[in-house]
């Protein structure tokens, strides 16, 4: 165990003898085997193991086929593109990650995000990404063979589109966290460049499926606008053109600490991520945490991959107890 997987380690430990980890669902057990995981497959599985111990927390066991279609996707479809990484072993990085920023910097700063909000935001923010797969490998065959399909996205149900559905709570929440995003206009931007926004389906299918689990389960409305509503309006955000944020940069400020904390794991989480370029992803010794009761330091030691995150951290989010280093 090297680098930034060490210090995420230590971290949880430190958290998990505190009494700290209480609702994130995680087995110390595991997260070390995961850590300390030599292979890509052996990550891959050990991921899928720890993704299913924290939904079964929560009661989503339903959710786990979209983390399965993600990896299914995933592993047929980036042979194809070079620029495509790995999305399911990332979402549980981003999750250890995200524990440590959480406890150790925002609950010191009283934006701590709840375990709830915590596990729906990170674990399903990515279950979009094989459609925009799909669609990414649909334009690549257009361009090659000179065929031009209709490749545009239409919603199963136009609800989506209704101002008392997903589209309108998620705006409602923009507003509550003052925030001038809408959703409408984000989704149409998106649609007019014809363009498959992971984010937005991710959010979109959360809603819907999660309002179906939880009324099954007898869960009442606050419940599911207080948890899933706002995990989901972070989703929507956290793949948005880093230009979208002008006059938007993410503070956590007015409740909207769990968008804070999902654009923040979800940048700077960037080794171990394999693609056709890169099988085994970028080696985590290159990456360092450095974490105080107050200041967090993410250390990224590769100059290239310094400049990339560094620039999209100042253009996305201006929170200053977080900063990003060169060494």
């Amino acid at each position: 165990m090297t680098g930034i997987n060490k210090d995420i380690y230590d971290s949880i430990i430190d958290l998990n003898n505190q009494n700290r980890l209480s609702g994130y669902g995680l087995s110390i057990t595991d997260v070390q085997i995961f850590l300390e995981s030599s292979t890509v497959e052996e990550r891959s599985r050990q991921a899928k193991l720890l993704f299913r111990q924290v939904i079964h927390s929560l009661h989503n066991d339903a959710m786990e086929k979209y983390y399965d279609q993600l990896v299914k996707y995933e592993n047929a479809l980036h042979f194809i593109f070079d620029y495509h990484r790995d999305h399911s072993v990332h979402i549980i990085l981003c999750y250890l990650l995200g524990i440590c920023i959480n406890e150790r910097i925002l609950a010191n700063d009283s934006k701590h995000v709840s375990t709830v909000q915590w596990i729906i935001a990170c674990l399903f923010h990515d279950i979009g990404y094989p459609l925009q797969l799909i669609y990414d490998s649909l334009v690549a065959m257009r361009d090659e063979y000179g065929w031009s399909p209709d490749l545009q996205l239409t919603p199963k149900r136009n609800k989506i589109f209704d101002k008392k559905g997903p589209i309108g709570l998620l705006t409602d929440y923009y507003k509550r966290w003052n925030l001038h995003f809408r959703s409408r206009t984000e989704y149409q931007f998106a649609a007019d460049e014809k363009r498959i926004c992971h984010g937005m389906i991710s959010a979109f299918t959360v809603l819907e499926q999660l309002a179906t689990i939880y009324n099954s389960l007898g869960y009442d409305d606050d419940y599911y606008r207080i948890n899933v509503v706002p995990s989901c309006a972070a989703i929507f955000l956290h793949n948005l053109h880093p230009l979208r944020y002008k006059g938007n940069k993410l503070t956590g400020n007015h409740g909207s600490q769990v968008a804070l904390l999902l654009k923040i794991v979800d940048e700077f989480q960037d080794w171990w991520r394999p693609s056709a370029k890169y099988p085994d992803g970028y080696d985590a010794s290159k990456y360092r945490l450095q974490l105080t009761s107050n200041t967090c330091n993410f250390i990224v030691t590769d100059a290239d991959r310094f400049l990339k995150i560094s620039h999209i951290y100042e253009q996305c989010i201006n929170y200053s107890p977080i900063s990003v280093l060169s060494k």
